[in-house]
């Protein structure tokens, strides 16, 4: 039977995620011997077997190793959606509840002060208006699944900064699709929307987020508990697994980010009798689609369009990702947590970027707002701070243990 040309592409997408998740793996286990956080291996991994490095070189059925098509692209959606829900077991609501002020508070700064350090930064280096604004907006959301990653690495996922640290990385989330849609508002018309239509996206975003949330944590618990009564085998694993996705689909359809939803399925699933049982099987999960989360990260790397970039501009712009983070969400969370060091935490765990940052400058490029060039510089700043973040934070808790 002759094999047509859409399932040789197939064939060879999932040829090439399979060697990705094994070269990650490896390099997970290579920055373990050296006592860095493996997710740092994993993006790393990306960087080296991505379509602009050994994967495009690599053909397996006359394509390129490693390709971004959709179906690759789904699959690092699902690492994604199995990281956040490995996230949410380990969260209830009360403990969200608790952070709630102090985690607002800091994620606002931590949105803010990137923001106008990005901003002026750009302009400073010649950058338009907008081409600055767009700058800004990418420096200012938190990755969650790498945050979560790290401190369950460090076995630090249960501290008191820890969980503010993700309920803030949440919240900042939530702001950074905020900040996306101005950015696209300026993309659009080239000029700034009203504080009203700001106002009025916050509030919607915020207003999904509880709903989403509160409506989980009643009805989850008990739709695993009719499952379980029907002794079939995998029933409860099955719905937990439904659930998760079907959440993450109604809350990308809202307009946020579908891991959103994966945490809120997580917490959900968090207060059920059968949180040991799911906490299991989605361990095996996150085995397979973690690493290929983070390693995906690292494939959109072309470090061949950095040489039409200013060369300082690089280095400025990590510099003010880095300090604006650290700054914006330490200082606030020292204050909340009373002690210097266990904010000085908060404000390293916070560094790393996330998907919005991605978002954000893929539109930008597309839209020719801003040129390959800086669309590159950018990228790899995000990658940087990605990579950054979690060899930070575990040298600040080596020290802070000390």
């Amino acid at each position: 039977m002759a094999v047509d040309a859409t399932q040789i592409s197939v064939l060879s997408t999932v040829v090439g995620i399979s060697a990705l998740v094994l070269l990650a793996r490896m390099f997970a286990a290579g920055m373990r011997w050296l006592r860095m956080p493996e997710v740092v291996g994993e993006i790393l991994a990306g960087i080296v077997l991505g379509p602009f490095a050994l994967g495009g070189l690599l053909v397996v059925f006359g394509h390129p190793l490693i390709q971004l098509n959709p179906l690759f692209l789904a699959f690092a959606q699902i690492g994604g959606i199995i990281v956040l829900l490995s996230a949410g077991l380990e969260f209830k609501l009360k403990d969200l509840v608790r952070a709630g002020l102090p985690a607002f508070v800091i994620a606002s700064f931590g949105v803010v002060v990137p923001f106008i350090m990005g901003y002026y930064a750009s302009i400073i280096f010649g950058l338009g208006n907008t081409a600055a604004i767009i700058v800004g907006a990418t420096l200012t959301a938190t990755s969650i699944a790498v945050t979560v990653a790290v401190l369950r690495e460090l076995n630090k996922h249960k501290t008191e900064e820890a969980k503010i640290m993700i309920s803030a990385a949440i919240i900042d989330d939530i702001l950074g699709l905020v900040v996306l849609s101005v950015a696209i508002a300026v993309i659009q018309s080239s000029s700034l929307p009203s504080y009203g239509s700001i106002a009025l996206t916050t509030i919607k975003a915020f207003a999904v987020w509880i709903i989403a949330l509160i409506g989980s944590v009643i009805l989850v618990p008990r739709v695993l508990n009719i499952l379980a009564r029907s002794h079939s085998e995998g029933a409860v694993e099955a719905g937990v697994t439904g659930i998760t996705f079907g959440l993450s689909a109604v809350i990308g359809l809202a307009g946020l980010s579908p891991i959103i939803g994966a945490f809120i399925a997580g917490m959900a699933a968090s207060e059920s009798k059968y949180k040991a049982l799911i906490r299991s099987f989605v361990l095996k999960l996150r085995l397979i689609f973690g690493p290929l989360f983070f390693a995906v990260i690292g494939t959109y790397l072309d470090l061949g369009k950095l040489s039409a970039a200013n060369g300082l501009l690089i280095p400025v712009l990590i510099i003010v990702a880095i300090v604006a983070k650290y700054i914006g969400c330490g200082i606030p969370a020292s204050f909340f947590l009373k002690s210097m060091k266990k904010g000085m935490l908060v404000g390293y765990g916070m560094i790393s970027r996330g998907e919005v940052g991605f978002i954000v400058i893929g539109i930008a490029l597309a839209s020719q707002v801003i040129s390959t060039s800086t669309y590159s510089v950018l990228l790899l700043v995000l990658i940087i701070t990605t990579m950054a973040s979690p060899a930070l934070l575990k040298r600040a808790y080596d020290h802070y243990e000390e």
